[in-house]
């Protein structure tokens, strides 16, 4: 699959295959159950963000090599928030380190109207 920032489900699904591994910045653990049902991944696949990580990155807050060391955590996941926003903000300042994750369009909202 060519890379892009935002994917739809069916192509998180296809990601998550490979990687086996999602973050979630979640309201509550049924997010994080919703996240893993609709992605077919098992619930220790699934983790919160970790905000220790996210603000370094989005901020551009540290040391280059730091930043890529928490950014390596993220590489090849699925990332979803509540809307898509915070998780794309997340996924760019990712890229900057020169890793490669994905967000999915439209978050957890986006999931619950299926």
């Amino acid at each position: 699959m060519e890379y892009k920032e935002e994917v739809s489900l069916e192509e998180a699904k296809e990601i998550a295959k490979v990687s086996r591994k999602a973050f979630v910045l979640a309201e509550n653990y049924a997010d994080l159950e919703l996240v893993a049902e609709l992605l077919g991944m098992g619930e220790g696949e699934v983790a919160m963000l970790d905000m220790d990580d996210v603000y370094p990155l989005v901020m551009e807050f540290g040391e280059e090599e730091e930043l890529k060391a928490k950014a390596s955590k993220y590489s090849n996941s699925v990332i979803v928030c509540p809307h898509g926003n915070t998780s794309l903000k997340l996924v760019r300042a990712i890229k900057m380190v020169g890793v490669g994750a994905y967000s999915l369009k439209g978050g957890v909202a986006e999931l619950k109207k299926r």
